[in-house]
């Protein structure tokens, strides 16, 4: 799995316009398998999204940005993650806030569509100033910032083990113990929203 260089991103420094806190600028990008040949080269400053990002078949992906504005324009925010492990940051994929003039430093939420995962992936995230009707995951920027991420695959599968007291001398009448034990063998947990049920 390796980060496409999808991004050819000239970054004019504009104070006060962030992702995160720090900020650097290329030239160019620079793919790398764990999506960090940014942080590597220069400032690490992948620094906008604290938690890991995971995507799970099924369920909407949910991601908190940091963002600073203290500019007197408003500002666009726009992430995409590559839902269906294609290599491109579809249309469909993408995700698009405002951020208000002179608002500072907050966290905005992406909530990005199910997919149709069966791998890790990478998202990305990039803040421009000004509206921008149609944002871009690749091309020239003159403001703002970029920030790429690995994208961790998680899954839930249940293990399910069944065990009994009943022996060849149970007779009606007596008591028998049924224990199930349900294991959860994949990599992501279960939760009140997404509970695990098990029907015998």
């Amino acid at each position: 799995l390796v980060m496409p260089a999808w991004l050819s991103h000239l970054l004019a420094l504009l104070p006060g316009l962030t992702i995160g806190t720090a900020i650097d600028a290329e030239l160019d990008g620079q793919p790398t398998p764990d999506a960090d040949g940014d942080d590597v080269n220069g400032i690490a400053d992948e620094d906008g999204v604290d938690a890991p990002i995971e995507i799970i078949p099924g369920e909407q992906t949910v991601v908190t940005v940091s963002v600073t504005n203290e500019t007197d324009e408003v500002a666009t925010l726009a992430g995409w993650i590559d839902l269906n492990n294609n290599g491109t940051f579809d249309a469909g994929e993408r995700v698009v806030v405002q951020v208000p003039a002179n608002s500072g430093t907050a966290d905005y939420t992406l909530t990005f569509p199910v997919g149709t995962p069966t791998a890790d992936s990478f998202a990305r995230f990039r803040l421009f100033p000004g509206v921008v009707a149609d944002p871009q995951p690749l091309g020239v920027a003159t403001g703002g910032e970029v920030e790429d991420y690995p994208v961790v695959f998680a899954d839930r599968a249940l293990e399910i083990e069944k065990e009994s007291t009943q022996t060849a001398d149970s007779r009606p009448g007596d008591v028998v113990t049924y224990t199930v034990t349900a294991t959860n063998t994949g990599t992501a947990g279960y939760t009140a929203l997404n509970p695990a049920v098990v029907f015998d």
